[in-house]
């Protein structure tokens, strides 16, 4: 299924609005059926799996195919161990590429076929999709540590669309004049480069800051109210127990409107409490704290609050697809193999499957942290028709 001829990349935010939940499912079956059969077999990983349980990956039209077929989920640790063995590297690069865009009726297909007149055009199109242009890193949750992650240019350049839908959806003219200030620390972590995008589309000045190691808590204060900066995007404990404690002592002043955004970890509700009460202090009438919630593994999707409470949008439903699942029997080991999917509204271990091009692959794979529930319909606030998670928590495998 595609809209307008061409299957999507990024939904916008009028498409998020219009679409029904069924239009979306459907064009992540495209996408999934599309991944599964071209692209996982073209990873070491998943050739040896469907060969060990003896699965022909063209059977795999949605992702309760992955149940059916009887395969395992993948723990954290195990990809962690062998990230390599999950990145697509197809031996015939033109014919997989080519058989991949037909299975998503694209006319990209026949564009494709006509570069086999261009040697140079059709090695900068292979290239292109298939070469990994960076690592993304965030914070571990089942694991504790770092989890890499490699993207493509492609995915990159999703990631600055998906985080403009996401810097509209959080700020919905609440703020005139904006100018951004980035106070994650500077590094091949997604939540900086994410706020980077979101900032450089959805903000009028990018101050294009970075906390850490490389601008002291000083220098950023001292920008701040320069510059007045009027969004904030970091983590919570940072900017409760650092950067705005340092503003109080620098007797700085800020604009009436301020938005802090969190992120890259859970935000705790002392945290939250003293950015609403430090930056009273600092001269700010309205102060709106919303969070936002991604992991590596997901690449360029984000889920996003529009409003405190609204729980996390996901505003990129065509990057990767999300279910719940409940673990019936936990065996020592890498993989689960005793498991069904819950209903939305119970929730329980999330589990992903990236739909969205090469780079690292995972699929059925257990994140690593668990959800209270995932709502779908359209959200009371923004009006954004797609799903929204709830009771982010890590998950504790014994």
């Amino acid at each position: 299924m595609s809209i307008n001829g061409n299957m999507k990349q990024v939904l916008s935010v009028q498409e998020l609005r219009s679409l029904n939940p069924m239009q979306i499912e459907r064009l992540q079956n495209a996408k999934f059926h599309a991944a599964a059969k071209n692209l996982l077999p073209q990873t070491k990983f998943y050739s040896g799996l469907f060969k060990e349980y003896g699965v022909d990956p063209a059977k795999l039209k949605k992702v309760e195919d992955w149940k059916k077929q009887g395969l395992p989920l993948v723990k954290k640790f195990y990809y962690m161990k062998h990230v390599e063995d999950f990145v697509v590297k197809p031996d015939d690069a033109f014919k997989t590429h080519l058989s991949y865009l037909r299975d998503l009726s694209t006319g990209a297909a026949l564009d494709l076929a006509f570069k086999m007149l261009d040697k140079q055009a059709l090695a900068h199109q292979l290239h292109y999709f298939f070469h990994p242009k960076m690592p993304l890193f965030s914070g571990g949750t089942q694991s504790g540590k770092p989890t890499p992650t490699l993207i493509t240019m492609p995915q990159l350049r999703n990631l600055d669309n998906v985080m403009g839908i996401a810097a509209q959806l959080m700020s919905q003219d609440y703020f005139k004049d904006t100018v951004g200030m980035n106070l994650f620390p500077y590094g091949p972590h997604l939540a900086w480069h994410a706020v980077q995008s979101a900032f450089n589309l959805g903000v009028d000045l990018n101050l294009a800051t970075a906390a850490g190691s490389a601008m002291k808590t000083k220098d950023l204060v001292e920008m701040a109210d320069k510059f007045k900066a009027n969004v904030f995007a970091g983590m919570a404990e940072y900017m409760a127990n650092r950067f705005l404690p340092m503003a109080v002592k620098k007797k700085i002043k800020l604009k009436k409107n301020i938005l802090f955004i969190n992120g890259s970890e859970p935000m705790l509700s002392k945290d939250k409490d003293k950015i609403l009460k430090l930056s009273k202090k600092l001269g700010v009438k309205n102060t709106l704290v919303l969070d936002f919630y991604g992991v590596s593994e997901m690449k360029e999707d984000i889920f996003a609050e529009c409003r405190p409470g609204s729980g996390f949008h996901h505003i990129a439903p065509l990057s990767t697809i999300v279910k719940t699942i409940r673990i019936n029997k936990l065996k020592k080991g890498d993989f689960i193999d005793d498991w069904s999917f819950s209903k939305p509204e119970d929730g329980g271990a999330a589990v992903m499957w990236n739909i969205n091009g090469a780079g690292t692959l995972l699929h059925g794979y257990l994140v690593g942290d668990k959800y209270k529930k995932i709502v779908k319909g359209r959200c009371p606030n923004c009006r954004l028709n797609t799903e929204r998670v709830y009771g982010v928590g890590r998950l504790e495998l014994k």
